[in-house]
């Protein structure tokens, strides 16, 4: 009989299957982070799912691996979108995928579950995304206390945006019941929404961002694309983007996650140091799209996200833990300690910048 695919594909990684049931019972001991700056051997095959590989919040993905950064490594990494038919954090369990470039709030809703992940580098502080009020209320909202009994647009349940709604209405004394969540139909209908009145608000990023400003549907009332916006309006960063893996995975391979965390660093360090134009020219076309004008507008406004060294902030992290529990209380026993580590980032950090 012929195996399936996903059975054939564990059956030829059984060592690796091994090695994560053997520390299953070690987890809560990490091992120490080998410092020898040697390439990683050739032999280091890893998936990465990227939870919207074109979207620019996701770029240091598609930007280690069009500077060679793994490769340098020695790490044969394949990256791959988001399936929609199985969960990520199923994949990171069963080893269908290694690692993921996704938001840090997936480690708060994966645990109550049992499905421990981490963060090995926070490659974004802020949400990168702005709220736009409807230009009919621009003398009725003005500050967040305003959002209270609004009907926002917010895409689907526990998504970002909608986490980031909810939040922001409890900054302003309300309560994420006190608020009506619309999901997302596209610009073009959103717009609409907020001009007949069957939206107040919509949480968005570029380019429906301009858009909406554009078409004289929405002004912005609080911007969290940049540090300085995020700060204010959440009282502290907040971490998004991050390369995490599953606990057991970091336990059993921390030569592979040293390696790995070495390129994401070095390509922080990349984006940070360069513009959007030279970012841009390294992009495969495909990802820009037609637009090339729109994808710089875009980089431009999300380039803010990476002011980071790819060290998670405890009091970020924290108070991002603060937001979920706002909403839902069984995050509420969420242990911080379990979706977050800075060794490797801190080591990667302590070695000559290539």
């Amino acid at each position: 009989m012929t195996p399936s695919a996903p059975l054939f594909r564990r059956l030829c990684r059984l060592p690796v299957v091994a090695a994560l049931s053997a520390a299953g019972s070690m987890a809560a001991i990490p091992a120490p982070v080998p410092t020898d700056s040697a390439p990683a051997p050739a032999s280091h095959r890893i998936v990465i799912t990227v939870v919207d590989i074109k979207a620019p919040r996701y770029l240091p993905a598609i930007l280690a691996e069009r500077l060679g950064y793994f490769k340098d490594e020695g790490l044969l990494v394949t990256l791959m979108d988001e399936r929609e038919d199985v969960p990520t954090d199923e994949m990171l369990m069963d080893g269908r995928t290694d690692a993921c470039v996704g938001f840090y709030h997936h480690s708060f809703l994966s645990q109550p579950t049992g499905k421990l992940t981490e963060s090995v580098v926070a490659l974004a502080v802020t949400p990168g995304l702005k709220v736009l009020a409807a230009e009919r209320l621009r003398d009725q909202v003005k500050t967040l206390a305003d959002f209270k009994g609004r009907k926002i647009v917010v895409g689907g349940q526990k998504s970002s945006k909608n986490i980031i709604a909810n939040y922001l209405v409890v900054r302003g004394g309300g309560q994420p019941s006190e608020y009506t969540a619309l999901d997302g139909k596209g610009a073009d209908k959103t717009i609409k929404a907020l001009q007949s009145g069957a939206a107040d608000l919509v949480v968005a990023t570029e380019p429906d961002v301009s858009a909406y400003e554009s078409k004289h549907a929405a002004y912005v009332v609080a911007n969290l694309t940049s540090v300085a916006g995020t700060r204010e309006n959440f009282g502290a960063l907040f971490p998004t983007t991050c390369l995490y893996f599953s606990n057991a995975y970091v336990a059993a391979h921390p030569e592979a996650v040293r390696h790995l965390a070495r390129a994401f660093i070095r390509t922080l360090k990349y984006l940070n140091a360069h513009t959007p134009e030279e970012i841009a020219a390294l992009i495969p076309a495909a990802d820009i799209g037609p637009d090339r004008e729109t994808y710089l507008a875009t980089l431009r406004e999300s380039m803010q996200m990476f002011a980071t060294d790819g060290l998670m902030a405890d009091d970020a992290a924290r108070k991002e833990l603060e937001v979920m529990s706002a909403f839902d209380p069984k995050f509420k026993g969420v242990r911080i300690e379990d979706t977050y580590t800075n060794r490797f980032a801190e080591a990667a950090l302590r070695e000559p910048t290539r």
